[in-house]
């Protein structure tokens, strides 16, 4: 998901910083039918498309958390995944997991 967003991206410096992630990566998530099932799932608790596609790899990676800055995801209760910002996240598990 974050090679389909990048690539995107209009600004061609944003996108190769953006795109360090991968040297820093420890897994990584190739998508699948099942992933792709789920986000369609999490679509329908008004999630938007890339959001619950990104969720969906979370849930299939069996991330404990899923960190983000979006309100509106932060409210969300997903089953098998916590939904949280960076902050409550360092202050809850003091940044690791």
């Amino acid at each position: 998901m974050l090679d389909y967003e990048n690539k995107a991206n209009p600004y061609e410096n944003k996108r190769k910083n953006i795109q360090k992630w991968e040297d820093i990566a420890t897994e990584f998530c190739d998508f699948n039918e099942d992933i792709l099932n789920t986000g369609k799932k999490l679509q329908k608790l008004n999630i938007k498309e890339n959001d619950a596609l990104h969720i969906a790899c979370a849930l299939f990676s069996k991330c404990s958390h899923f960190i983000t800055t979006d309100y509106k995801l932060t409210n969300k209760k997903i089953d098998g995944i916590k939904v949280i910002n960076p902050l409550d996240f360092i202050k809850k598990t003091g940044g690791t997991q």
